[in-house]
Order: structure tokens, then C-alpha cells, then sequence
């Protein structure tokens, strides 16, 4: 029976102590295959039932109902799984066989399948996606063979690619397909959004053959047309329609520009220095009157201001043109 065993003293102190389980005979196991490539193909399996019991596995293949038998290589000690390298192509359908064993006996797991219903290659590889330039509607999508695909079988069985695409924010995929290229250009995509992008393979040749799972989302936005900065034209202040330049007639002799501006400049400053001296004596001829208060004088003080008033003006007038006279 199974259970825990135990051994005790006269005075029941334990001594020793067992757990026995019952082991049980092979049981049939549970079979599953893969097939990545048309060179090999991947099968593993499970135990229905716990034998309790060290198990080894004997597995093989055959073709022709079973006439020829060939071994499923285990690559990895404890690992169940087994590899058929290299089936031959002129069939596809195979028997694998899994024969469980342990002390208490074997028992065998035959099972058919269907190579070409099975094969399945790996997502493509190196996926992206790039702008094209100037185009506000395009992207180019580039990618690699799946891994699983050897180059050196490329060419005698070619793949099928199907791209599938849509902006952010939709429900509904658009799809494209291309064979034998690793690359494909989108033409109908929305001006300046974000899209989503995913591509698959399957056997170009076996149309009944499994699509790959799909790659990992790409997400690129179209090209967008660069804003330009705006630049600022310096003003034109000149008049198209009139020349405001006018002719300076020159002649052989003119002044000097600095001793006209020097000129000027003292003649107003004698000219401030007169009116100030001028209005000096002015008001201290009014103040004199009023203090004398003698009316006859006012008409002669008068007279003897404007007379100093114009000898004033005409002594000024000669400093002004005196300047001048050199260059006539």
C-alpha cells in the first residue's frame, strides 16, 4: 500500500521514518509536432500519467506505412523532444512513434501527421519601416527572412509576405502581399498620421501550409513637409515713381563746410550777446524814467535805443558776410 512507514522503540520514541509510493507502468504520452522549415521537424511530448518511475523514451519515424524506420534524434537528455533532420520530400506524411519506458514495462504513442499542414515559419526578421522622401502618402517597409528559413533553401521554396497596416486609432487592417521580396512600399497611407504595420510568411508553394505569427507592431508616420521658418525682407523705403535726388551744381570755388557751420554758430551766439545787452539798457532806461518822471526824456532814450538796435543789426550783417566774400 502506498503511504508513510515508520519504525518506534518499546518506549515509542521513532526511529525511522519511509514515505512509499506506488510506481505505475508507461502510459501513452501526448504528441505534438512543429515544422519551421522543410529540413526539419520538431516534435515534443508530455506524460498523461506519473509513473513515479525512472522513464527513458524511444522515438522514431517512419514513412511507407511503416516500413522504414527511422530514429527522431533526442539532442538533450531529459528534454522531450526529438528532431527529424532532413525527411524526404516526396512525402508528407509521417508515423512518429514515442515509446515510453520504465521497470514495470513500455508502452508506444504512434501518431500521423502532415508535414505540409504543420510547416510554419518563424515572423520575418529586422522589420522597419521608413519614410520616403517627398512623398506625404508612402512608407517603405523592409524586412529578412525569418531565421528559420535558410538562405541555401530560399530559392527551391520560396515564401509569400503579407503586410497588413493601419492608421492609430482604426479598427480595420489594409493588407498588401509580395513573394521573393523583402521589401514593400505602402502607397495609400493618411497624410500625417501614425500607423501600424505587421508582416507574416507562409510557404509560397504550399497554399494548405500555417501563415507565421504576425511580427511585432511597427508604428511610423509618413513624411511631412518641413514648415519654413519666415524671413524677414528688409523694408524698401524708396519711391519707384519719384527720384528724390535733385543735381548739386558745383562750382569752382566754395566754401568751406566747417567754417560755414564754425561762422554760423558765433553769429547767433553775438546775436544772443546783443539782444541780452540790448535789453539790459532798455530796462534800465524805463526804471530811470519812472524815477525821474520826466516825459521828455522817454522820446530821446527811445530814439537812442533803436539807434543802437540798428547799428547793432548792420554791425552783425558785416560779421555774417564777411565770411563769404573771400570766395566770390
Amino acid at each position: 500500500m502506498e503511504g508513510n512507514y515508520s519504525c518506534h522503540d518499546e518506549r515509542g520514541t521513532l526511529l525511522q521514518s519511509i514515505k512509499l509510493r506506488l510506481g505505475h507502468p508507461p502510459n501513452f504520452v501526448r504528441v505534438s509536432c512543429r515544422v519551421p522549415n522543410h529540413m526539419k521537424i520538431y516534435c515534443s511530448w508530455v506524460q498523461t500519467k506519473t509513473t513515479h518511475l525512472p522513464t527513458l523514451y524511444r522515438t522514431s519515424y517512419s514513412v511507407n506505412k511503416g516500413r522504414e524506420v527511422e530514429p527522431c534524434e533526442q539532442e538533450h537528455i531529459g528534454v522531450n523532444e526529438c528532431m527529424i533532420s532532413n525527411p524526404p520530400f516526396w512525402t508528407s506524411k509521417f508515423l512518429v512513434n514515442i515509446t515510453e519506458i520504465n521497470p514495470l514495462g513500455s508502452n508506444s504513442t504512434i501518431i500521423q501527421i502532415d508535414a505540409h499542414e504543420l510547416l510554419k515559419p518563424y515572423p520575418p526578421e529586422d522589420f522597419r519601416v521608413l519614410q520616403v522622401e517627398g512623398q506625404p502618402t508612402q512608407l517603405l517597409v523592409q524586412w529578412s527572412c525569418p531565421s528559420s528559413w535558410p538562405a541555401e533553401i530560399l530559392s527551391a521554396f520560396p515564401l509569400t509576405f503579407s503586410l497588413r497596416y493601419r492608421p492609430i486609432g482604426s479598427s480595420y487592417w489594409s493588407t498588401l502581399e509580395t513573394e521573393d521580396n523583402t521589401s514593400l512600399k505602402i502607397m495609400d497611407a493618411l497624410v500625417g498620421h501614425l500607423h501600424q504595420i505587421q508582416i507574416r510568411a507562409q510557404d509560397a508553394l504550399i497554399n494548405h501550409s500555417q501563415w507565421s505569427e504576425w511580427s511585432h507592431v511597427v508604428e511610423a508616420r509618413p513624411w511631412i513637409e518641413p514648415l519654413e521658418e519666415p524671413t524677414e525682407e528688409p523694408m524698401d523705403f524708396s519711391f519707384p515713381f519719384f527720384n528724390l535726388s535733385f543735381p548739386v551744381r558745383t562750382t569752382d570755388k566754395s566754401p568751406d563746410s566747417s567754417f560755414h557751420q564754425n561762422g554760423s554758430l558765433g553769429l547767433l551766439i553775438l546775436l544772443g550777446l546783443f539782444a541780452a545787452v540790448m535789453v539790459s539798457v532798455l530796462l534800465t532806461i524805463i526804471t530811470l524814467l519812472r524815477v525821474r518822471q520826466r516825459k521828455h526824456y522817454i522820446t530821446i532814450f527811445i530814439y537812442f535805443f533803436f539807434f543802437l538796435l540798428r547799428c547793432g543789426s548792420l554791425y552783425l550783417a558785416i560779421l555774417f558776410i564777411s565770411p563769404y566774400s573771400n570766395f566770390t
